[in-house]
């Protein structure tokens, strides 16, 4: 049963044993029928076998297609790649299935940021009654990158009004 070598390597991982709970976590192989025991494995394999961990995020996605954290850690790890369209198009979805999940609007705004799309951007931020929690500020970063970009953009246009308004905005 997977369940066993699952339940150790988390205590090998809880012990900051990485390469025994990786290695317990492979002798699992696609038995889990369980998302979060793929979203683990490929937590651990993010940096030292990137390929598995993407084959790792999509099982649990697929298996989990109804917990927002599945979509969240897939359309993350896109991110992180600089898959940037597949992010995107996944935080699009998400939001659309899990519309008053905080994590998932942050999730869509940082990857629209990401792509350009600094106007919807904005509209989803601008939007959103976002709670930080404990020492968490990326959102007002976000923000503020965001604001500059517009900001960026409105001086290529020589629209110095608007491109004073998104700078001040930043503040």
């Amino acid at each position: 049963d997977w369940k066993a070598r699952y339940f150790l390597g988390l205590i090998y991982w809880g012990l900051r044993r990485a390469d025994d709970a990786r290695r317990v976590f492979g002798e699992c192989a696609d038995q889990p029928d369980y998302a979060p025991a793929y979203i683990s494995r490929a937590y651990l394999n993010r940096e030292t076998d990137p390929a598995r961990a993407l084959a790792d995020y999509q099982r649990a996605q697929t298996i989990g297609k109804d917990d927002w954290r599945n979509w969240y850690h897939l359309a993350s790890y896109y991110g992180t790649r600089g898959m940037h369209d597949k992010a995107l198009d996944l935080a699009r979805q998400a939001a659309a299935l899990f519309p008053k999940q905080d994590l998932i609007r942050i999730l869509l705004a940082r990857t629209l940021l990401n792509s350009g799309l600094y106007q919807e951007c904005y509209a989803q931020l601008a939007n959103a009654t976002i709670l930080p929690f404990e020492g968490q500020r990326d959102v007002h970063h976000m923000f503020v990158d965001c604001q500059l970009a517009m900001a960026i953009e409105e001086m290529k246009r020589a629209n110095w009004t608007r491109a004073i308004a998104h700078v001040n905005g930043a503040r």
